[in-house]
């Protein structure tokens, strides 16, 4: 499976900007920029895709809860199989079981670790290209 233009440019960002990785929550503004997680980073790079405004007072980077709350409408059409980015099957990654994105992140991943892994395991993390 090739990834599509959403997809690359979400791996770009997660390679170029570590700095935003945040953990147990989509994502929060902060003063001069944000803060997200891998599954917020993809949310953001769908939404510039589509040219969509993202307003930092939206629930899908202020509500605690994490991913399900921005990603539970969109998940399908991102390729994900979950809100919580489940994996095609749980893998073992860095010596621990990980199952989901959401779990790779908020367990001491990086986001080029992500990132790198996505790209080598495409089918894993996607159901199609976008």
């Amino acid at each position: 499976m090739e990834l599509g233009p959403v997809q690359k440019m979400w791996v770009k960002s997660l390679k170029a900007h570590p700095e935003r990785q945040l953990c147990g929550q989509l994502g929060v503004k902060e003063r001069f920029g944000y803060k997200a997680c891998c599954l917020g980073e993809l949310l953001i790079c769908f939404n510039k895709h589509n040219q969509w405004e993202t307003s930092w007072d939206d629930s899908f980077l202020s509500e605690p809860g994490g991913s399900i709350f921005g990603l539970r409408d969109l998940y399908k059409d991102i390729g994900l199989r979950s809100p919580t980015g489940l994996l095609d099957h749980p893998v073992i990654f860095k010596s621990a079981y990980r199952n989901t994105l959401a779990n790779m992140n908020d367990e001491g991943d990086t986001w080029p670790e992500i990132a790198e892994f996505v790209l080598k395991n495409p089918e894993l993390v996607f159901t199609k290209s976008v």
